[in-house]
């Protein structure tokens, strides 16, 4: 969608910045740094949207994985190193 916006085949695209910004990182284009393209945040009521982690059934150790993914995300939370690490990876430069 992101091309098609840049090539002029459609007039906007709504999308998560988290998956733009992810979109550039991995080599797409930069929505956030293409002056040929401009984007502003929807005031909108917000949205929380959940994430999951798939784990296998058919690993022998998915119960074991499962609670340790869980401690190492609250151990992210509670000490501040998740928001560190979001505003890191999904920094807005609108230069």
């Amino acid at each position: 969608m992101v091309m098609m916006l840049k090539y002029g085949r459609c007039d906007l695209v709504l999308h998560d910045l988290e998956i733009l910004a992810g979109y550039a990182r991995i080599g797409g284009l930069s929505v956030l740094q293409d002056k040929s393209l401009s984007y502003a945040p929807l005031d909108l009521p917000t949205i929380k949207t959940q994430l999951y982690l798939m784990v296998s059934r058919s690993s022998p150790f998915r119960t074991e994985l499962v609670a340790l993914l869980n401690q190492g995300i609250a151990h992210l939370k509670k000490s501040g190193t998740a928001k560190k690490l979001y505003e890191h990876h999904v920094r807005i430069q609108n230069d």
